[in-house]
């Protein structure tokens, strides 16, 4: 993908963030549908995949739609990328507590995904969150990949 953003930084980061937005994106197209989505996911090339599935858990979280068995489906359809739902999970978690808008949704989510609540799920996103960013890779994406790390490290994913 090329898209020249930004104009003054890493500029290879643009397809991930788009990648992103494409995966939160098909948890609307897909109408919440666990199944649809993954697969749309995975008809994607491998290396999207990660991206894809964080923004799908992300949008899984904030803006619900599914019952815990369906979550607990879409968990198992993401496999070798959990890691990058639960960080999805995580953002979106810490969006609805600095709202004050915690929803029944975003607690199954929570649990469903990383085993936290919200507010717990907050506090991972808190304290991982980078000063800067490393190198080439913007802070965005080193809090991104700081908090896939925390819970694959948990051995929950």
């Amino acid at each position: 993908m090329d898209f020249p953003w930004p104009p003054d930084g890493p500029q290879w980061y643009a397809g991930r963030a788009i990648d992103q937005g494409i995966g939160r994106a098909m948890w609307f197209v897909g109408g919440t549908d666990v199944e649809l989505v993954a697969t749309m996911i995975d008809k994607f090339p491998d290396h999207r995949s990660a991206d894809l599935y964080s923004g799908a858990g992300l949008a899984a979280t904030y803006a619900g739609g599914a019952n815990e068995q369906e979550l607990r489906a879409f968990w198992e359809r993401a496999d070798g990328y959990r890691p990058q739902v639960a960080q999805g999970c995580v953002f979106a978690s810490s969006a609805r507590v600095l709202a004050g808008l915690v929803m029944p949704h975003t607690h199954l989510a929570a649990r469903v995904f990383c085993d936290l609540t919200p507010q717990e799920a907050d506090e991972v996103s808190t304290r991982l969150r980078p000063d800067g960013p490393d190198g080439d890779v913007p802070a965005y994406e080193v809090w991104r990949r700081q908090i896939a790390a925390e819970f694959a490290a948990r051995e929950r994913c």
